[in-house]
């Protein structure tokens, strides 16, 4: 049974907020985060890994990152200001 330290064991890992400083970028960073991140995952016997990401021109190469390292778009979330 896990603890509270290990969520998964079948359900989704999720993770919400994923964002580099600007004089950080290009570096890698990201991309050792996302690996550990599955590393994590496989070891807490996650069954996916769910990951949200803003839209728009700014967020073209994070996009880009998480297609590069596996991910896929699995559903669209909707939003209306009030």
């Amino acid at each position: 049974m896990p603890s509270r330290r290990e969520p998964c064991l079948g359900s989704p890992l999720v993770h919400r907020r994923l964002s580099t400083l600007p004089a950080a970028r290009k570096q890698g960073h990201a991309r050792l985060l996302l690996e550990w991140l599955h590393d994590e995952a496989v070891r807490l016997q996650c069954e996916q890994i769910h990951l949200d990401s803003g839209v728009g021109l700014d967020r073209t190469a994070a996009h880009r990152l998480y297609f590069n390292v596996g991910f896929r778009i699995s559903s669209h979330h909707f939003a209306m200001e009030l």
